[in-house]
C-alpha cells in the first residue's frame, strides 16, 4: 500500500473518529464546542452523566436525584424542575410521571441542550405553579405587615400617615422612594386602617385601632 494511499485512510479514519464524538456528545457547532470547554470547568459534576449518556430522557429521575441532589427543586403536579449549580453556569432538569424529560445547561454566554422531550403542558402547569407560589409569598408578607402596622399604632398611638413613613418604619432606614414596600393604604372612617400589597390588590387586611 502507498504511502499517499496510507495517508488518506489515516485521515478518513481520524476525520470519521471526530465525526463519531462530535455526534455522540451532540456537538454541531463551534458554540457547542465552547459550552463542552465552560462546562468541564466550571458545572457541577452532574453535567458529565448526560453528556456521557449514563442519564436520558425517560430514565428515572428519582435515582438522578438520590445520586446527585440538586441545589433546587421544583415539583408541581405530574412535573419536576430541578436545578443545578450557580454563579455564572447553571444546569436544569426537568421531568414528567417520575422520568426525565430534558435536561441542559446554560450561561449568559451560551446554552447547550443535551436533550428535550417536548411537552405541550409543561411550560402552562410551571406557570400556574409560580404564580400560586408568588401569590402564596405575598400573602405570607401581607400578615407580617399587618402586625408592622400594629406596632406603629402601639409605638406612635396613630396610623402612619402614608407609605412612605411606614416604609421607613419597617425598615428602619430612609425610604428610597415613596413606597418601596409596594403597600396601598387606607384609613376608613370608623377608625381601621385597609392595608393591601399593590402586587396582590385582590386582597386587603382591615386593621383596628389596638384598645388598650
Amino acid at each position: 500500500m502507498g504511502r499517499r494511499k496510507k495517508i488518506r485512510i489515516a485521515i478518513f479514519g481520524i476525520t470519521a473518529l471526530a465525526f463519531a464524538i462530535c455526534i455522540f456528545f451532540r456537538i454541531h457547532s463551534p458554540r457547542d464546542f465552547e459550552a463542552f470547554f465552560e462546562m468541564a470547568g466550571e458545572s457541577p459534576p452532574v453535567w458529565r452523566q448526560f453528556a456521557f449518556r449514563r442519564f436520558g430522557a425517560g430514565d428515572s429521575v428519582a435515582e438522578l436525584l438520590r445520586r446527585y441532589p440538586p441545589a433546587r427543586r421544583e415539583e408541581f403536579g405530574r412535573y419536576g424542575v430541578y436545578q443545578y449549580g450557580g454563579g455564572f453556569i447553571g444546569l436544569g432538569v426537568t421531568s414528567r410521571d417520575g422520568k426525565i424529560l430534558s435536561a441542559g445547561a446554560a450561561s449568559c454566554a451560551w446554552k447547550f441542550m443535551f436533550f428535550q422531550t417536548e411537552d405541550p403542558e409543561i411550560d402552562s402547569q410551571y406557570a400556574a405553579y409560580l404564580k400560586e407560589k408568588r401569590e402564596r409569598f405575598e400573602r405570607q408578607e401581607l400578615m407580617r405587615l399587618e402586625g408592622e402596622l400594629r406596632k406603629f399604632y402601639s409605638q406612635q398611638s396613630r396610623w402612619p400617615t402614608n407609605a412612605q413613613e411606614f416604609s421607613e418604619f419597617v425598615t428602619g432606614s430612609p425610604s428610597l422612594n415613596t413606597n418601596d414596600l409596594w403597600v396601598t393604604l387606607v384609613q376608613q372612617a370608623d377608625g381601621t386602617m385597609d392595608i393591601a400589597l399593590i402586587n396582590l390588590p385582590g386582597e386587603m387586611r382591615s386593621v383596628a385601632r389596638p384598645v388598650w
